[in-house]
């Protein structure tokens, strides 16, 4: 299936790479580090979007319809393909967009909001801060807060924000506060801060 990426081996009898396979080897090794640094700096959205978990649903459904349309298209004038190369090609497509759609979905979703930036009112629960630290907690040393979840009531369900800093520093539980909130571009809201 992965006659296409040579590696390298080594010894005496070592592949050795022309210059295109070098270059699109180091393309698909820059692309993997691309989705994943998009996939970090998405992370703060999918915390503060309403109903992503509805997102992320239909983009996989989504993904999974594409994918396999992509296989089908891949493998339609191959007849004479073998059936385990077809099964690979058609699973990797059908796989590979439902892994990748749902952080497309979210992209688009606060990218391409034309919407304008809305106030509205929730009703606040708690605030909590968190700690983290890729060290851990040291014994008896105090660590500095990393961010904040905020709990509020909308739509008759307690919701989890997620920021850098609390914007309702001395709020009381049970009070009414304003988030903003802008409409995203498949229709799921979401609130900066």
């Amino acid at each position: 299936m992965f006659d296409f990426f040579p590696t390298p081996g080594s010894g005496n009898h070592r592949i050795k790479l022309k210059r295109d396979e070098y270059i699109k080897s180091i393309a698909i090794i820059i692309g993997i580090l691309l989705v994943i640094i998009l996939f970090v700096f998405e992370i703060k959205y999918f915390h503060n979007t309403f109903n992503i978990g509805s997102l992320v649903i239909r983009a996989i459904l989504l993904g999974g319809l594409f994918g396999g349309g992509i296989g089908y298209y891949l493998m339609k004038d191959k007849p004479n393909m073998e059936l385990l190369d077809k099964f690979q090609i058609w699973v990797g497509c059908f796989l590979l967009s439902m892994v990748f759609f749902p952080l497309i979905a979210s992209v688009m979703n606060h990218t391409l909001s034309f919407s304008s930036l809305r106030e509205e009112p929730v009703e606040m629960v708690s605030v909590r801060a968190f700690y983290s630290s890729k060290y851990g907690q040291l014994q008896g040393e105090q660590m500095d807060v990393t961010g904040y979840y905020i709990f509020v009531i909308k739509d008759d369900e307690v919701k989890r924000l997620k920021t850098k800093t609390n914007p309702f520093e001395g709020v009381d539980p049970k009070t009414q506060v304003l988030l903003r909130v802008k409409k995203g571009f498949w229709g799921y809201d979401f609130v900066t801060f």
